[in-house]
């Protein structure tokens, strides 16, 4: 029976894992656990949250910025389109960047505050997090800028972000 075999094979290597993670985290306290899965869970969700509707927010930024006559006024002054771009992007990418790094430091504070844990490898997850979501950006940017149009940027982002980030992660 090769799937009895492989049953009794998996639920070896779960013993094992149990038994290493044990191991491992024998120093480390029942409340620090909880506070590091709380943690998680709830960085996860206002990441998520923040990342919604910072795309559904972003979406109209490039064709906004190309519509009739706003762009005009833009570069009437002596910038090129490219240094437009960039600086349209950086400015969105510093706001979200601002807007995530606060939302993760009232969430380090209140929780070290209340449990008097001070979790600073929270904070490491905080540079891919801000990777992500300068690739996100730019994709819904391009797509904006390419097509003009902010409802296709907005159905883009939020397919890369909900189906191709989901698939890749896991």
């Amino acid at each position: 029976d090769a799937a009895k075999a492989k049953s009794d094979l998996n639920t070896n290597l779960m013993k094992e894992a149990r038994e290493e993670v044990k191991r491992r985290s024998a120093d480390i306290s029942d409340l620090q656990k909880a506070l590091e899965a709380t943690l998680m869970d709830l960085t996860t969700f206002l990441t998520v949250l923040t990342m919604l509707g910072f795309i559904a927010a972003s979406s109209g930024y490039f064709p906004g910025l190309i519509a009739q006559g706003s762009v005009d006024s833009v570069l009437s002054r002596p910038v090129s389109r490219l240094q437009v771009f960039f600086g349209k992007y950086v400015g969105g990418l510093a706001l979200i960047s601002a807007a995530l790094f606060v939302c993760w430091l009232v969430t380090f504070i209140s929780f070290g505050a209340i449990s008097g844990i001070w979790h600073w490898r929270f904070f490491s997850a905080l540079p891919m997090t801000l990777l992500s979501v300068a690739l996100l950006y730019a994709i819904v940017a391009w797509v904006g800028l390419m097509t003009r149009s902010a409802t296709l940027a907005l159905v883009t982002g939020y397919f890369f972000y909900l189906v191709v980030d989901t698939a890749v992660s896991v």
